[in-house]
């Protein structure tokens, strides 16, 4: 599960692979199935945040970009130095969801966030170059710029 916090449901994954398929109805299914489950599942106040984050992905691979957005936001301003143990990978995650939905600016931003300080990532910026969601970003220079730019810690 998400840094191994929460027990992440299967239908999570495969509605993420039925998105960057191109799979509409089955992404839309299988979100359905994980967001009924996140909402259902009895969770403890330590996974709130990573089920707050599974909820815009699943929302997002559900194809509801604006409520995505709306969840990410809201996720953004209460994570505000919360919990800096999850930050990166927090940011890391909505970088790809902003990614995936065509949102660049808001990914760079998640993208500087997470090469700026220390990161969860395994494989780091090489890890990041072949992610399906960030190389979304690989045709604009800045992309190239934020992952040389990040320091081995």
């Amino acid at each position: 599960g998400l840094n191994a916090v929460i027990t992440e449901p299967a239908d999570l994954l495969r509605a993420f692979v039925a998105r960057l398929l191109h799979r509409d109805d089955e992404a839309r299914a299988y979100a359905d199935e994980a967001l009924n489950y996140l909402r259902t599942h009895p969770w403890t106040y330590r996974q709130h945040i990573m089920v707050a984050l599974a909820t815009v992905r699943a929302t997002a691979f559900d194809g509801a970009k604006a409520e995505a957005l709306r969840l990410a936001a809201e996720l953004r301003t209460e994570l505000r130095g919360q919990d800096s143990f999850d930050e990166p990978h927090v940011f890391h995650e909505l970088g790809r969801i902003y990614a995936l939905l065509g949102e660049r600016e808001a990914a760079f931003d998640c993208l500087r966030r997470v090469m700026s300080g220390p990161s969860s990532i395994e494989g780091g910026p090489r890890q990041l170059r072949i992610d399906p969601c960030w190389s979304a970003l690989a045709d604009d220079p800045r992309f190239d710029q934020i992952l040389t730019a990040a320091k081995a810690l």
